[in-house]
């Protein structure tokens, strides 16, 4: 049995503070009854950590898959309104085209005039996009370049849904393209382990990373 979690990682640059992945808490909780008082708590908690969501100012989509908890449980208010929210144009238009099933939210945001293109390469300082297709045709990874002797960290979305993937790469029976998956997780894991950079997976269980085996 695999146990899964849901999370998103902050990232601070300098002055700038980087939401990857808001997976606060399951996607459909934000429309059960008590969904105020769950985004209460998780503003709390940001907050606590120095990232107050108004003070959030990029939001990185890795790919479409629900829109997390960058709306609040209305559906229609952003959780963090003055941030830029990032996805791929070509996520961007497998939503328009129907082809983001759960994520119809992400319509929201980009009435609210809230989301832009993602191109692979620089985020922030440090930051920096990479094209990482398979699980979802415009989907990315996040690298941030670690600080003295702390290696580089690799946020990896829904890559690997689970950390077992790291040694069966071939798992990949719920990707869009099981074969690109695959591919992509090679190159990557050997990259990772290269350069001895962590892993952080978004459906990991805590601590949520691992090294590349």
């Amino acid at each position: 049995m695999l146990q899964f979690e849901v999370s998103g990682f902050g990232v601070g640059a300098g002055d700038r503070r980087i939401v990857i992945d808001p997976w606060l808490a399951f996607d459909e909780k934000r429309s059960e009854p008590d969904g105020p008082d769950r985004w209460a708590r998780i503003r709390n908690e940001l907050a606590a950590a120095d990232f107050d969501p108004a003070a959030v100012d990029t939001v990185v989509f890795t790919h479409f898959d629900g829109v997390g908890w960058a709306l609040g449980p209305d559906n229609r208010t952003p959780g963090f309104p003055n941030a830029r929210h990032l996805a791929t144009q070509t996520e961007i238009d497998a939503l328009h085209t129907g082809r983001r099933e759960g994520s119809e939210g992400a319509h929201r945001l980009i009435e609210l005039g809230l989301v832009d293109a993602l191109d692979a390469g620089d985020i922030a300082p440090g930051v920096r996009a990479e094209s990482a297709p398979g699980h979802s045709s415009g989907g990315v990874v996040v690298h941030v370049a670690g600080e003295d002797d702390d290696g580089d960290a690799v946020f990896v979305g829904h890559l690997f849904l689970h950390p077992a993937q790291l040694r069966a790469v071939e798992r990949a029976e719920l990707d869009e393209d099981p074969a690109l998956t695959i591919a992509t997780r090679r190159a990557l894991l050997a990259d990772a382990k290269a350069r001895n950079a962590r892993l952080y997976g978004d459906l990991w269980e805590s601590p949520g990373w691992h090294y590349a085996p």
